[in-house]
């Protein structure tokens, strides 16, 4: 088998591009939820929650993040790491730990 031809990837056939309209239309959803939070958020300390969000916008953290991850997976494949949307839930824990240790001294 010769270099060039002695992956499985070699007989496939080339991945399709994601459709426009859906990109655009997923595009579009995130930018207007970053027109109605943004600059809030940058120009003025707020407390943000779920509720602030809500308020602002009509959808929730949650639905943000699922219709982030759905933008991802399309443009970038659907060969994503598994595990990749964890890191900001671990890296929200690590902070956590931090916080508990300077407040109180203990883990």
């Amino acid at each position: 088998m010769t270099e060039a031809s002695s992956g499985l990837a070699d007989h496939l056939p080339p991945p399709r591009p994601p459709p426009l309209p859906l990109v655009f239309g997923l595009t579009n959803k995130i930018r207007d939820f970053e027109k109605q939070t943004r600059n809030i958020v940058a120009h003025e300390i707020v407390n943000i929650n779920d509720s602030w969000i809500t308020t602002r916008t009509g959808s929730t953290a949650s639905q943000l993040f699922e219709l982030m991850k759905q933008y991802f997976g399309l443009v970038c494949g659907q060969n994503l790491p598994l595990n990749i949307w964890d890191s900001y839930d671990d890296l929200n824990k690590a902070i956590a730990r931090k916080l508990e240790i300077a407040l109180t001294g203990s883990c």
